[in-house]
C-alpha cells in the first residue's frame, strides 16, 4: 500500500466517522427539543389554582389591568397573585430572587470614608517653542 493509498483511507475513515458524530448530534438536539428540557418546571399549573388579584405591565409597573390582555406597548401583562404585591411605596421595585442570584447583585454595609483616586502617571516638561 502507497503512502497516498493510505492518505486517501485515513480521509475515508475521517469523513465516516464525521458524519457518523453529525448524524449523533442531530438526533440528540432533535430529541431535546421534542421531549422538551429536563430542567422544565410546572409553574403554570401552581398558577392556575391561585387567583390573580390583578394584572401589571412587564415594562411599568404603574400600568394595572383587572383583566388579563396585553399593555400599551403590546407585551403580555403579568397576572401578580395575594402575597407577591410589592412590599413598600408606590414605585418600588422587586426583584426575583433568583433574578439577582444570576445578576451576581452584591450588598455591604455603608460607611462613611474619605474618597480618593491617586493617579501615577510619567510626563515631560519642556518649553513652549511657539512661545520662544
Amino acid at each position: 500500500m502507497t503512502f497516498s493509498q493510505k492518505q486517501q483511507k485515513k480521509k475515508k475513515l475521517f469523513l465516516l466517522l464525521s458524519g457518523l458524530t453529525c448524524l449523533v448530534l442531530s438526533a440528540a438536539a432533535l430529541g431535546l427539543y421534542f421531549l422538551g428540557s429536563p430542567l422544565s418546571t410546572n409553574e403554570p399549573a401552581a398558577d392556575a389554582a391561585r387567583k390573580a388579584l390583578f394584572w401589571r405591565s412587564p415594562m411599568d409597573p404603574t400600568e394595572i389591568y383587572n383583566q388579563p390582555g396585553k399593555d400599551r406597548m403590546g407585551m403580555d401583562l403579568v397576572p401578580v397573585y395575594q402575597g407577591e404585591e410589592s412590599a413598600g411605596p408606590p414605585g418600588t421595585i422587586r426583584i426575583d430572587p433568583a433574578t439577582v442570584q444570576n445578576i451576581g447583585v452584591k450588598t455591604s454595609v455603608i460607611e462613611r470614608k474619605l474618597l480618593q483616586h491617586r493617579i501615577r502617571t510619567i510626563g515631560r516638561v519642556t518649553y513652549d517653542e511657539k512661545k520662544v
